[in-house]
């Protein structure tokens, strides 16, 4: 008995297996073409960073410095390039507070840089930011005119928190301060613009500096002040420089 003749019918079993070896075939050239472009991307030469941009107001961090710090971390393509990496090296720097990093296509870096504000000088080689954080940058980068302050480790903020109070008291009577110090002993002296010292000692040191002030006009009026002792309950006492002549004020002063 011969066979029909005419085209053979694929089996289901059939079909089932060549759609799925399709599949397996086009899933392997899409993994095998993303893979590729990946690399593709990745590659220097290919897609290169040609710029570095750099935004913020910046005022102490020199620019050499900042473009050193950049040269060192800024390695690979445009998108290959280590972005956490380049901001903790920026935010190492000791002027920078914070910095944020991004790329912009097709080719540029952008870094915006945020600096610490000075308020005020710490110890021999600190500087301390309004905020109480204490930082030492390069000594060649610190402003002038800064008034300074200092205490025990941890005590920042508690010194600037103080500085604060007493120098806007003070610029009320026309008087600047600067110096303030705060002892292992908690006790508080400053030096007012002129050189003249204060003693408050480690308690009532509110009190006694407002007691200060209401005399200050009157003793800059009599003389050269060199020194001001107001560890005293009701009155401090007055120390004039070498060959001021005696006023006629009494050198202790009652409330």
């Amino acid at each position: 008995m011969s066979r029909p003749k005419g085209n053979l019918q694929p089996t289901p079993l059939a079909t089932r297996l060549g759609r799925w070896a399709l599949a397996l075939l086009v899933l392997g050239v899409m993994v095998g073409g993303g893979a590729w472009g990946t690399l593709w991307l990745l590659t220097p030469q290919n897609v290169p960073l040609e710029k570095v941009r750099i935004d913020g107001e910046i005022r102490h961090t020199r620019r050499e410095v900042l473009q050193h710090t950049l040269a060192g971390r800024i390695s690979g393509s445009f998108f290959s390039l280590d972005l956490d990496g380049v901001r903790t090296a920026v935010e190492e720097l000791p002027w920078v507070t914070e910095a944020s990093v991004r790329r912009v296509w097709p080719n540029t870096l952008l870094v915006q840089v945020h600096e610490r504000e000075a308020l005020a000088r710490w110890g021999e080689r600190g500087v301390v930011s309004p905020e109480g954080e204490v930082f030492i940058p390069d000594p060649g980068t610190v402003p002038g005119g800064l008034a300074r302050l200092a205490g025990p480790d941890g005590s920042a903020e508690e010194v600037v928190e103080k500085y604060k109070w007493a120098r806007e008291r003070a610029a009320g009577g026309g008087f600047g301060i600067t110096r303030l110090e705060l002892s292992e002993r908690h006790a508080w002296r400053l030096e007012l613009e002129g050189e003249m010292d204060v003693h408050l000692g480690n308690r009532d040191a509110d009190a006694r500096f407002e007691r200060v002030l209401a005399h200050l006009p009157r003793l800059r009026e009599d003389g050269a002040v060199q020194r001001i002792d107001a560890r005293y309950a009701n009155g401090f006492a007055v120390q004039w420089r070498p060959g001021q002549e005696p006023p006629s004020a009494q050198a202790a002063a009652e409330e």
